[in-house]
């Protein structure tokens, strides 16, 4: 199983899960993480919406954003 995890930004916050990354954690339970950076935060939204990822994470920002542009 792949999954391909979208950040929007390297930070520092996040870095429980560059550990687990780095640590193989997620291989050694069966699942197969890519990690793609966005080229800009809106990238991340629009990849989950396109279908192109299926995860991401981010602040509640893009999320508000998001749902002003398209509330639906």
């Amino acid at each position: 199983m792949t999954i391909t995890l979208r950040e929007p930004f390297r930070a520092v916050f996040y870095t429980p899960f560059y550990a687990a990354f780095a640590l193989n954690a997620f291989e050694a339970e069966g699942v197969d993480v890519r990690l793609d950076t966005a080229s800009s935060p809106e990238m991340t939204a629009q990849g989950l919406l396109s279908g192109d990822i299926e995860m991401a994470w981010g602040g509640p920002m893009r999320i508000l954003q998001a749902h002003d542009r398209d509330p639906d």
